[in-house]
């Protein structure tokens, strides 16, 4: 309907779509760390492949 009414291609929509998808993530990241983002995990021991 959208797509019709604007005239917009499916990739276009796509775009739109995952756009908002981020919204909604940034949104939940703020809520669940209003001080910014945790720090990272210490790496105890590098790990090697023999």
């Amino acid at each position: 309907m959208v797509q019709e009414l604007y005239g917009l291609k499916p990739s276009e929509v796509a775009n739109i779509c995952s756009q908002m998808g981020l919204v909604a993530y940034h949104k939940a990241m703020q809520e669940m760390f209003p001080k910014g983002p945790p720090p990272k995990p210490k790496v105890l021991e590098e790990i090697r492949m023999k």
